[in-house]
């Protein structure tokens, strides 16, 4: 394709936050860079921001950051943040923009829609519930399982209600307690199996506290706390974001969901957004899906194994 454009990389912190905020939107809480900040750490990543320029005028950029590890490229904030898309402001440049990549970029969790203006690999599925759609009513919702489903689900927590389970909220301390029962589970599948990411979702939530944005959620049963989950309420939307479950404890992890559910319910949240990652739990309760997409121009296709 022929075309006037330059390309230049821009790594300066201020810089490429004011690039950020003149292309970002502001519609997800994965918009914003005062999150998406929050990962970043000169020891672990480099940020490179390719800026594309025509008529000495700025018309796109891709933002990415160099993880220094492995020398690998992805998009800037990490595998938290998803609905990332193509910051151009015309869209039949974006293969121009790929062009000037570099080697070994994976740029993970691409929304829906933008497959349609580059071609792009269908890589897992975004797990989200309309509560609009249910009139913020969880029986209408309940509704939607099979009888036997709704059946053993009301008898599940009713086992686990008669451990006469307590809720708290923003306990800040819990915060340990999330990263050991997560890591226990998952242990190197983790996200929170790395100082880097535990250090940068530490100060997520801490964020989030201070922007009234954050429903960390903690399950004590008999004084200890045995789940820990958080979530983040951004215009309407309600995103459940990583926590951990005592396994011993039969249905807390079902509880916690309940209770989260009902918390956006309460909170007249229009949508509830469980991510991508998927645990296998996420199947079981009847949640919409929609795709994601990746791209890499690495020859090995193992990035995008989900």
């Amino acid at each position: 394709m022929q075309t006037s454009i330059t390309f230049e990389v821009e790594t300066d912190l201020k810089e490429c936050e004011k690039l950020w905020r003149t292309f970002s939107r502001d519609r997800y809480y994965s918009d914003l860079w005062e999150y998406r900040i929050c990962f970043y750490d000169e020891n672990y990543c480099k940020l490179h921001f390719i800026v594309g320029k025509e008529d000495g005028k700025v018309i796109g950029i891709l933002p990415l950051w160099n993880v220094i590890q492995d020398n690998s490229y992805d998009f800037f904030g990490g595998d938290l943040f998803e609905r990332n898309f193509f910051m151009i402001k015309d869209a039949k440049l974006i293969p121009v923009f790929i062009e000037n990549l570099p080697r070994e970029t994976h740029l993970h969790y691409i929304e829906k829609g933008q497959n349609e203006l580059h071609p792009l690999k269908e890589i897992t599925k975004r797990y989200y519930m309309n509560l609009e759609k249910f009139d913020w009513n969880f029986d209408k919702y309940l509704a939607t399982f099979s009888k036997k489903h709704r059946k053993n689900m009301r008898r599940d927590l009713k086992i686990v209600s008669e451990l006469k389970p307590r809720l708290v909220e923003n306990r800040m301390d819990d915060f340990e307690i999330l990263v050991k029962l997560n890591d226990n589970r998952f242990q190197e599948d983790s996200f929170l199996h790395e100082e880097v990411f535990i250090k940068g979702f530490k100060q997520l939530l801490e964020l989030a506290k201070n922007r009234n944005e954050l429903h960390l959620l903690s399950i004590e049963i008999n004084g200890k706390t045995e789940s820990v989950q958080a979530a983040i309420l951004f215009k309407d939307i309600y995103y459940v974001l990583l926590g951990g479950n005592n396994l011993k404890i039969s249905n807390i992890g079902k509880l916690m969901i309940v209770e989260h559910i009902s918390n956006a319910i309460k909170l007249r949240a229009k949508e509830m957004d469980f991510l991508s990652t998927t645990s296998g739990w996420k199947d079981l309760w009847n949640l919409e899906t929609e795709s994601h997409y990746g791209y890499t121009n690495s020859k090995d296709d193992f990035y995008f194994d989900y």
